[in-house]
């Protein structure tokens, strides 16, 4: 039939299967033939080894990393709270000065809802009389 090759024309290294990555055998016409999956190709579209390395450009690469912080709490005030202290002003004054260590952004908010209310409750009584 035809001589079975494990190695690509021009390369050292051996020829793998992009399916599964198993050795392949190359046979004299190109074609390539999987033993695990049976796959068969051109010996042409594997690019005749490996890939050549990327240009150095004299530059650090750029990591990019994500932080993910999935066990932390959420630093919002929740609606009902606003609304609590949107109508007892004192109270959002007390849990801000409580959570602004734990929760400084809940705290804040707390905070300003609570000046906003007071305003609305000063401006409210002096244009009324």
């Amino acid at each position: 039939m035809s001589s079975l090759l494990t190695v690509a024309a021009g390369s050292s290294d051996p020829v793998k299967c992009p399916n599964c990555g198993a050795g392949v055998s190359v046979g004299s016409d190109g074609a390539c033939i999987c033993s695990y999956c049976g796959s068969s190709f051109l010996a042409d579209e594997l690019g005749g080894g490996p890939s050549p390395a990327p240009e150095r450009t004299g530059q650090a690469p750029v990591v990019i990393r994500e932080i993910h912080h999935y066990h932390d709490k959420p630093d919002r005030l929740p609606a009902a709270l606003g609304c609590l202290f949107l109508l007892f002003f004192p109270a959002g004054i007390v849990y801000y000065i409580i959570m602004k260590q734990d929760y400084p952004r809940r705290a804040r908010t707390a905070l300003i809802v609570s000046i906003v209310a007071l305003i609305v409750i000063a401006l409210g009584r002096g244009l009324g009389n």
